[in-house]
């Protein structure tokens, strides 16, 4: 970004990554309010913000943000899921509606048995009521959306063809890639079609 003269600001969601705070599953309203506090911020320091931009639960993020605020002119969604619903049994088990009204929560383990999340009945309630078909319809048709995905992601490459249905939308295909695009000749044409897309922009503003 910087090689091209592009400012960017890089930060992750509370409890992920390096950031401080809870995680909490599938609680993207609130991710919303962080991000909108974000731009709001560099938009009131005169560092107008034209481009956010979103991987995996991110790239959901960024599209609800930009069907609730319109003051952004491009999103890029990298391996969103179009159905939030989908796979939430194979992360939570086939009877987890059950198990979170009997108990209140839900304990995702790791692969060592050890606990790694907390899913709680509101958070998994919230998930659940969040309706990305809505969303999408109200996203500004003036507002430019690229969705990048891989072929090979555990996240099948047709829910990047179903964000078609977004009016001002480009998908964006590389074969092979994985969920995280781990190999460099991947991560190059991920990074083209990200930096094209921006100018693409620039130029037309």
């Amino acid at each position: 970004m910087e090689k091209e003269s592009i400012s960017a600001f890089r930060f992750n969601f509370p409890g992920n990554g390096e950031s401080e705070g809870l995680f909490q599953y599938g609680n993207y309203c609130r991710e919303v309010d962080d991000l909108h506090s974000v731009v709001k911020y560099f938009n009131g320091e005169s560092r107008k913000v034209t481009t956010i931009l979103g991987h995996r639960e991110g790239g959901n993020v960024v599209l609800l943000y930009a069907s609730m605020h319109h003051d952004v002119q491009t999103v890029i969604n990298l391996s969103g899921c179009y159905n939030l619903k989908e796979g939430i049994a194979e992360h939570l088990g086939k009877d987890f509606e059950a198990a979170i009204k009997k108990y209140g929560y839900i304990d995702v383990k790791n692969v060592a048995g050890n606990s790694d999340y907390r899913v709680t009945e509101k958070s998994l309630m919230d998930l659940l009521a969040t309706n990305m078909d809505e969303a999408y319809v109200q996203i500004d048709k003036n507002c430019r959306v690229l969705t990048v995905h891989g072929s090979a992601d555990i996240i099948s490459s047709e829910d990047a063809l179903e964000f078609n249905k977004i009016s001002n939308h480009k998908s964006h295909i590389i074969q092979g890639a994985t969920h995280c695009y781990m190999l460099m000749s991947h991560q190059d044409e991920l990074t083209t079609a990200v930096l094209s897309f921006i100018k693409e922009d620039q130029l037309q503003n």
